[in-house]
């Protein structure tokens, strides 16, 4: 790792008489304006400073010098930079691949203090301190002054320059610290020092928004080995590279590939950075001539005059702010515009006005509401009075009340305006509102104010039941206690107990009679009465906990060979009754067993199954022709002149004789029983219960299971391979029920 140094800051004071001096001192303000309070001491000294930690000169080390100038102007001060490269120093590097030695190219004249320069170079900077009404204090800064510049800074009254006895100096030395010493040869230098093939490492890539529309990246890195190259950072893939880990990118945007982020070594090892750096900035207000900061996408109209006479127009222009660039006409640069030299305009009550100005007017001086006092407005253009000055020639409005307005009720009522009011907010059933008036005249109100409501309905000519439901006169219907009862008590919906007959008898006064049944008319409060079903509800299907188990199905039309009944299409569900409530148990996933019904379809002679009873006979197995014709088939036989029955158990046929086939030929499997497997048959021409080679048939690998279990969990598909059934060892049985109490 190479470390920066800033090798050579600069401290001196010149002083002359009890006022003049130059220093390099690092002066806060308030400690500059104090020191100007009154006249200083002459002096001389400098200061020389330098890292505490001294760093190697492979990296671009900075440098830098501060010179403190105070002046008083009864004695002006002159001075001269006295430098050149030192002698002993070459031009060229100051070790292999290390900093440079530069000439040094100065002037030997006298210059005022200020515009001095050090090694040949300005000033990068002037800030001017403090002031007193006789001193000024002045701070010069100098940055990269060229390395092995040796010499004088040397300063005189300006009227003693040829004075040598008068001219007082301050060193310069401008040196670069020593190269590191390479271990293997004992030498210094900023060349690789023996082999290095690792790349230098990235730790991390910070993007931060450093103002408007600018962003900073910074590259921390390091190299082990033969340290970072002197301009070890690049941002453009390599295109230019910098000495300096911060970049300053301008935009509001930043989109950064990582690749483009590279540091390298000093033995031209490179590293990319492997992430794209993201990241927005906000866009910048505008300064705008006329003393604003105006914001982002804000548009600002202006004038392109501050002032015009009396026959001028002040012309305005419209300038919008997008990211610190004013768009709109350059001329529009002030915020107001005043029109000068016209005459004023004179107004009804003797008073005048200037052009521009606007007074408001009254129509009348003297009201008694202050709603009354009616206004506009008169405005001076150019010497004209603009607006009705003839109809408003008052300078004010005076009244004895605030308002002519009323209000009754709540609501407001305009002076000479009027209310409709009622005497009742509602009337009987065909009668009608009789509708009256209250009056607001000067904020009194007369007429019909004892009446108190504003608006009334007539009542609807029906009765209302308990529940809201409307009746016409006469009209009767059932009305019930409860509205449901549990489907296992002896109560019914109809009975005495819980249902009466109503009827409405008088729409006035909202009297509901009973017509039938006993008891009070207000007890009864159900428009309907239902009772639940004792059972559960499955597939559309209701089934008490007394009835048997219901199945349930996988598919609803089983196709020959396969039928509603066979293995692993058929489950079961049963309701049972817990506590309050009916449960559905067994065989209840619905997305398996979607159907409560199943359908055997038969077979039709030539049908693509080549099964179910068709017409005709023959030798083709069973009651069938060669065809297929018929109950059997032989056309999936081997040329012997036998088929099966696959209308009977085990619902399958196989497609060869089985007498030619062995089990070691891979052979036919046994189709396992309720009880599990039995042995084959000793007949060979006995062809039930087997299933031909990579024919498939359902097993199960429990016979019984418990009430509310399903018996698919235990369900597997067994296939016939090598005459052996796959399941035969797991899933022995051909059936499988769920046994409940």
């Amino acid at each position: 790792m190479m470390k920066w140094i800033v090798p050579f800051i600069l401290t001196g004071v010149f002083t002359l008489g009890c006022s003049s001096k130059v220093s390099t001192l690092d002066l806060e303000a308030e400690e500059a304006s104090n020191s100007l309070s009154k006249p200083s001491a002459s002096s001389v000294e400098s200061i020389s400073r330098q890292s505490e930690e001294p760093a190697e000169t492979c990296s671009s080390t900075k440098n830098g010098l501060r010179v403190l100038v105070t002046l008083n102007s009864a004695e002006p001060l002159k001075c001269r930079d006295n430098t050149r490269r030192d002698p002993a120093r070459a031009v060229g590097p100051a070790c292999p691949g290390g900093l440079t030695i530069s000439n040094v190219t100065s002037s030997a004249a006298w210059v005022d203090c200020t515009d001095v320069q050090v090694c040949g170079k300005a000033p990068k900077s002037k800030t001017d301190l403090a002031s007193h009404p006789s001193s000024r204090m002045t701070q010069l800064d100098f940055a990269d002054l060229p390395w092995g510049c040796t010499g004088d800074l040397e300063w005189a009254p300006a009227d003693q320059t040829a004075n040598a006895a008068a001219i007082k100096k301050v060193v310069i030395d401008i040196t670069p610290p020593p190269c590191p010493i390479c271990t293997t040869t004992g030498l210094r230098t900023c060349e690789i020092c023996g082999s290095d093939g690792v790349p230098p490492v990235i730790k991390e890539v910070i993007p931060e928004v450093g103002a408007c529309s600018q962003f900073k990246i910074v590259v921390f890195a390091e190299d082990k080995e033969s340290g970072l190259h002197r301009d070890a950072y690049s941002i453009d893939a390599g295109a230019t590279w910098q000495s300096s880990n911060e970049f300053t990118v301008p935009g509001v945007n930043l989109n950064l590939a990582g690749s483009n982020v590279r540091v390298r070594d000093r033995a031209g090892n490179i590293t990319q950075w492997p992430k794209t750096l993201t990241l927005t900035a906000p866009p910048c207000p505008c300064n705008a001539p006329w003393g604003e900061k105006v914001p982002h996408g804000e548009t600002r109209t202006v004038f392109k005059s501050a002032t015009v006479t009396c026959a001028q127009t002040c012309e305005s222009v419209a300038r919008t702010c997008n990211n610190g660039v004013l768009s709109g006409s350059a001329d529009g640069q002030f915020s107001e515009c005043k029109v000068q030299g016209c005459p004023k305009c004179n107004l009804p009550w003797g008073d005048q006005i200037e052009h521009g100005q606007s007074v408001t007017a009254f129509e009348q001086p003297n009201v008694t509401c202050a709603d009354q006092c009616r206004s506009t407005v008169l405005s001076c253009d150019r010497g004209n009075l603009v607006g009705p000055a003839s109809t408003y020639a008052s300078k004010a409005c005076q009244f004895s009340k605030p308002s002519c307005n009323c209000t009754f009720e709540g609501s407001v009522i305009a002076h000479g305006g009027s209310k409709t009011v009622y005497a009742t907010p509602q009337v009987a059933c065909g009668e009608t509102c009789q509708p009256q008036t209250v009056t607001c005249n000067l904020g009194n109100l007369s007429g019909a104010t004892s009446s108190k409501n504003l608006s009334c309905t007539p009542r609807e000519c029906k009765c209302t039941t308990s529940w809201g439901q409307k009746l016409d006169l006469n009209q009767e219907i059932d009305a019930f206690k409860s509205a449901t009862l549990a489907c296992d008590q002896s109560l019914s919906c109809q009975d005495a107990a819980n249902r009466i007959r109503i009827k409405c008898n008088n729409v006035q006064t909202n009297e509901i009679t009973l017509v039938q049944g006993t008891g009070t008319v207000a007890d009864f409060k159900q428009p309907s009465c239902s009772i639940p079903a004792c059972a559960c509800e499955h597939l559309g299907r209701f089934l008490k906990p007394t009835d048997p188990p219901m199945s349930v199905y996988k598919i609803d039309k089983a196709i020959p060979p396969a039928t509603c009944k066979m293995q692993g299409n058929v489950g079961t569900v049963r309701c049972v009754k817990v506590g309050a409530n009916f449960n559905v148990q067994g065989d209840t996933n619905t997305a398996l067993y979607k159907f409560a019904a199943c359908e055997d379809v038969a077979g039709g002679g030539n049908s693509s199954e080549n099964v179910g009873a068709g017409t005709g006979g023959g030798t083709g197995g069973g009651v069938g022709n060669d065809d297929g014709e018929g109950e059997g088939f032989r056309r999936r036989s081997k040329g012997v002149s036998r088929g099966c029955d696959v209308n009977s158990y085990p619902y399958v046929c196989a497609s060869f004789d089985f007498r030619t086939i062995s089990a070691d030929a891979g052979g036919y499997c046994r189709v396992p029983g309720t009880n599990g497997f039995t042995a084959l048959p000793t007949d060979i021409n006995d062809l039930s219960g087997r299933i031909e080679p990579k024919g498939f048939f359902t097993t199960f690998s429990q016979k019984e299971v418990a009430c509310g279990d399903s018996c698919s969990r235990y369900a597997k598909l067994g296939i016939c391979l090598q005459g052996h059934l796959s399941t035969k060892d797991t899933h022995p049985y051909s059936d499988c029920r769920e046994v409940c109490p």
